[in-house]
C-alpha cells in the first residue's frame, strides 16, 4: 500500500496505487476490473468475448506482487474451462479486503459503523418520506393498493442507491475528483492510443474513469467485457417496466 497523508487536510498528500484509486473510486469490482486491464495489456491474458477470458502465457516469476493480480491469474489458469469476467470478479473479490483496510485507514472509505449508521438514517428519511406519501393519499380520497405499491417504488429505488452509493468520506471522494482532474490526459490516451501506455498506466485510467473510457476504441473488447454485471441492471430494468405500469404513480391519489 502507497497511503501518505496529514490528519485534518482534506487534500493532503495522497499517493495511490491504481488498484487502490480502483477500490476507491467504485470498489471491489473496479479494482478486479483495472487489474484485468493491465493484465491484458501484459499479455498474460486474454478477452475471448465480451464474457470470456483465457490465460496466453505464464506470469514470469516474481512479476505479480498483488495478490489482486496473483488471485486473478490463479482463477484463469486453474480453472478447466472458459473463465467468465463474473466468475473472476466472485473468485478474486476476497484479495481486494487488505486494499479496502487500507483506504479506510487512511480515512478515504468509511468503516463498518459508519455505513451502518449512514445506511439507517437514509433508510429512516426513505421511510418518512413513504409515510408522508401514503398520508397524502389518504388526505385526496383514501390509500389504494396501486398507491401503496407507487409510493414504495418512489421511495425505496433512490434509497438503496443512495445507500449502496455510501463509501467514500468526504476526503475520499475529495481524493478522487482531483485524480480525475490531474489525469485526463492520461484519459486521452488510454481512449484513442492505449498501446502508447504501460499496463500500469492503462490500469490507473480504468482505475480512475471506469471501463467505458476503452468502448469504441482498440480496447473496445475489453471495455464491454468490464462493465457492471447484466444482473443487476436487469433487475433495475424489469423494476423500471413494473412501475411504468403503475398507471399511476402520476394518479396514486
Amino acid at each position: 500500500m502507497v497511503i501518505d497523508g496529514r490528519a485534518g487536510d482534506l487534500l493532503s498528500s495522497v499517493e495511490l496505487s491504481p488498484l487502490e484509486a480502483a477500490y476507491l473510486a467504485d470498489g471491489a469490482p473496479r479494482a478486479i476490473g483495472a487489474t484485468l486491464a493491465g493484465l491484458a495489456h501484459m499479455g498474460l491474458i486474454e478477452f475471448r468475448t465480451e464474457d470470456y477470458v483465457v490465460p496466453r502465457k505464464p506470469a514470469p516469476t516474481g512479476l505479480l506482487k498483488d495478490p489482486i493480480q496473483q488471485a486473478v491469474i490463479d482463477c484463469v489458469s486453474q480453472s478447466d474451462r472458459l473463465s467468465s469476467v463474473q466468475d473472476i470478479r466472485k473468485y478474486a473479490e476476497p484479495s481486494t479486503g487488505p486494499v479496502r483496510d487500507a483506504l479506510r485507514a487512511a480515512d478515504l472509505l468509511l468503516g463498518e459503523r459508519a455505513l451502518w449508521t449512514g445506511g439507517l438514517a437514509i433508510a429512516s428519511a426513505g421511510l418518512a418520506v413513504f409515510i408522508g406519501i401514503l398520508l397524502l393519499a389518504a388526505a385526496n380520497g383514501g390509500v389504494t393498493a396501486n398507491g401503496v405499491f407507487c409510493g414504495l417504488f418512489v421511495t425505496s429505488i433512490p434509497t438503496v442507491i443512495l445507500i449502496g452509493r455510501r463509501r467514500r468520506t468526504r476526503r475520499g471522494s475529495a481524493v478522487l475528483r482531483q485524480l480525475q482532474d490531474e489525469h485526463v490526459a492520461l484519459k486521452e490516451s488510454a481512449e484513442h492510443a492505449p498501446a502508447l501506455l504501460s499496463p500500469t498506466d492503462l490500469s490507473r485510467a480504468v482505475a480512475i474513469y471506469g471501463s467505458t473510457i476503452l468502448e469504441g476504441g482498440p480496447l473496445d473488447l475489453v471495455g464491454k467485457a468490464l462493465k457492471p454485471e447484466r444482473g443487476s441492471c436487469g433487475a433495475c430494468g424489469g423494476g423500471c417496466g413494473g412501475c411504468g405500469g403503475c398507471g399511476g404513480c402520476g394518479g396514486c391519489a
